[in-house]
């Protein structure tokens, strides 16, 4: 049986068949686009629609990144790739989209399939449901100790 514990702080190590998957924050996307913000430290469409095209190119296709409303976004301050996380996890709560659980059906897909102990780390429930459709049920676990993502 597919056990997930959900985690505030991944292990420190690991047992064999168990990994970790971490709440996407979308930072891989965030910096393969960051010649393409130029100097401004403001968002634009252009640079968030960037974003979103290598987002949904990697975990979910179907969704097309010029069918939302960005313009809405544009001139918010930008100054680091926290800034800029913080906006692309705001355009994805406002259009309702399911790239977390896209994202986490990925890292599912592609884990050794002897796998059968996942720890997300998560400090709410997003993306949960993705792990319910692969089989894993929630177990509650004790705290562990911090490591870096």
């Amino acid at each position: 049986m597919a056990t997930l514990k959900r985690v505030s702080e991944a292990p420190a190590k690991l047992e064999k068949n168990e990994m970790v998957i971490f709440k996407p924050n979308f930072q891989e996307e965030i910096e393969a686009n960051r010649p393409k913000r130029g100097i401004s430290k403001r968002t634009t469409a252009t640079s968030l629609r960037d974003i979103f095209m290598a987002i949904t190119d990697k975990y979910d296709p179907t969704l097309n990144p010029y069918s939302l409303k960005l313009s809405k976004y544009e001139g918010l301050v930008a100054e680091n790739d926290n800034d800029i996380r913080n906006v692309v996890s705001k355009i994805i709560s406002d259009n309702d989209l399911p790239l977390v659980e896209r994202v986490i059906e990925f890292h599912i897909k592609k884990r050794n399939p002897k796998i059968d102990t996942i720890y997300y780390v998560s400090d709410d429930l997003s993306g949960l449901g993705a792990f319910i459709r692969f089989g894993f049920n929630e177990q509650q676990t004790e705290k562990k100790v911090k490591v870096k993502e």
